[in-house]
Order: structure tokens, then C-alpha cells, then sequence
């Protein structure tokens, strides 16, 4: 059915968050950034509008759970983290001939809160935007 489509995206990334203190403070915590490992967990609703010009367009949005593992050479000890996130993406795909296995092209913007490490000094309540093209494989049921 056309309006009836869900989606599963998994995700491993490194990320650096770079920190900026105004006033520096006085001790020495958290220079530069923390590099960390990034695991992301989603689910999602997908729908496929009418076709266009031979092309299937999709429109996904939902959610789940980012995990920031700092590594260890440049996570500087800090615990892990997990966020929620929330995403939507769009493009367009093909179906291969005979088959019910595609590949689909688009644009995915994943949207959390930024990382602060459970660190009390640096509580951050900014949303931060990882914008993506992306490409991909599906099974069609």
C-alpha cells in the first residue's frame, strides 16, 4: 500500500564536539573536544506518493536513540550518552526488475540534543541538525 511503509536505520559514525567556554574557566576541564563514537537507532513511518517521471517519491519521519561513546584517545574519559533524536527524510527510489529489492536516493536531517557528557559544568540545551544525503537498499514485503 502506498501510504503504508515503515523503515529501520542504523548508523555508526565518529563525531567531534568542539567546546567553547566564555569566560574560560578557571580550571582546566574539557579543552577543545570530546571525539566519540556514534551509534544511531531509529524507527520510522514511510509513505510513497503517486510516481513521478518513472521515480517512486518517499517522505519518512520518526524517531529513536543516538549513543555517544567516547573513544578512548580523544573522548578524554568522559561517560557515555544517549539522546533522542528524531529525523525526516525524502527522495525517491526504484524498484530492480523482477525483484522486490530497490535502491532509494534522498535527504535525511536527524535532529537531538547535543551532547554534554552527563558533565554538570557543561549542560548544553541546544539542538543540533546532522543533514545528510543518503543512499540506500530496501525490501519491499
Amino acid at each position: 500500500k502506498p501510504y503504508v511503509g515503515f523503515e529501520f536505520n542504523f548508523g555508526n559514525a565518529r563525531y567531534t564536539q568542539d567546546y567553547t567556554f566564555v569566560p574560560k574557566p578557571a580550571l582546566n576541564i574539557l579543552t577543545g573536544g570530546a571525539q566519540s563514537g556514534v551509534r544511531e537507532l531509529t524507527l520510522g513511518y514511510v509513505a510513497h506518493p503517486h510516481p513521478i517521471f518513472g521515480l517512486q517519491p518517499f517522505l519518512g519521519v520518526g524517531g529513536g536513540t543516538i549513543r555517544f561513546k567516547p573513544t578512548p584517545g580523544g573522548g578524554q574519559g568522559l561517560p557515555q550518552q544517549y539522546r533522542a533524536a528524531y529525523y525526516y527524510t525524502l527522495g525517491v527510489e526504484d524498484n530492480f526488475p523482477d525483484s522486490h529489492f530497490g535502491v532509494r536516493l534522498g535527504f535525511r536531517q536527524l535532529i537531538y540534543l547535543a551532547p554534554d557528557f552527563i558533565q554538570n559544568y557543561l549542560t548544553i540545551t541546544r539542538r543540533v541538525r546532522t543533514s545528510e544525503p543518503n543512499i540506500g537498499f530496501f525490501v519491499r514485503f
